[in-house]
C-alpha cells in the first residue's frame, strides 16, 4: 500500500491526463496541466482556477515586477554594446583612407576583447533579468563588477602602455564611471526589493 505522503512526489504515471488521480492529491482526478511548467493539477491545487500549478501560481504571485531603479539597470548593457560598435566603425572608417593599414595597439585590442565579452555577459544577464531569474541578481553584481575592473584595466593600459605624457593623477582616473558602477554594485548587493524580486 503506497503511503499517501509519498505519492504527493511521485510523478505522474505516464499516460497520465484528465481524470487519472493527481500527483499532488492521489483521491483526486486530474482537471488539466498547467500554463507555465505543464504538471497536473486538480481541483484541491492552489492556482487551479488560473490554470496554474500550485508552484507556478505562487511564483506568479510572490514575485512583485520590476519598477524603479530596477527598470534603469538593463540599460546600461548598452555600455560594451556601443563601445564595441564605435570601434568597429572606426576600423572599418580608418581603413578607408588610401595608405592606411591595420596596426592593431594593445589599448585596441584589448577593448575589442572586453566589449564583446561584457556585451555576451550583459546580454545573457539581462534576458535572465527581465524573466526576474534569481541568479540575475549575482550576474548584474558580476557585470558591474566587470566594467569597473575594464575602466580600471583600460586607464592603466592608456597612460603606462601608451602614456600621453601627461602627469598622472587621481584626477586622471574615470572617476564618474566608476562611481555609477560602484552604486549599481552597492544596489544589486544590498536592495531588499531587488531580492524580492528576483525570486524564479
Amino acid at each position: 500500500m503506497t503511503d499517501p505522503a509519498a505519492a504527493q512526489d511521485l510523478p505522474p504515471a505516464e499516460g497520465a491526463g484528465p481524470g487519472s488521480p493527481c500527483p499532488k492529491h492521489p483521491k483526486a482526478p486530474i482537471l488539466g496541466t498547467c500554463q507555465r511548467c505543464g504538471s497536473f493539477f486538480c481541483l484541491h491545487c492552489k492556482g487551479q482556477q488560473a490554470g496554474l500549478c500550485a508552484e507556478c501560481e505562487e511564483r506568479t504571485r510572490e514575485a512583485p515586477k520590476l519598477r524603479g531603479w530596477m527598470l534603469v539597470a538593463p540599460f546600461f548593457v548598452l555600455w560594451p554594446i556601443l563601445s564595441l560598435v564605435f570601434l568597429i566603425v572606426s576600423l572599418v572608417l580608418g581603413l578607408m583612407v588610401p595608405g592606411n593599414r591595420f596596426d592593431p595597439n594593445p589599448l585596441f585590442l584589448w577593448n575589442v576583447s572586453v566589449s564583446t565579452t561584457l556585451s555576451a555577459l550583459g546580454i545573457t544577464t539581462v534576458v535572465l533579468y527581465l524573466r526576474k531569474k534569481k541568479i540575475s541578481r549575482r550576474l548584474m553584481i558580476g557585470f558591474f563588477a566587470s566594467l569597473f575592473v575594464a575602466a580600471v584595466v583600460n586607464f592603466v593600459i592608456k597612460e603606462v602602455v601608451q602614456p600621453s605624457g601627461k602627469p598622472v593623477t587621481l584626477l586622471s582616473l574615470p572617476i564618474a564611471q566608476l562611481s555609477i558602477f560602484a552604486l549599481w554594485i552597492n544596489y544589486f548587493t544590498k536592495d531588499s526589493k531587488v531580492r524580492q524580486t528576483l525570486t524564479r
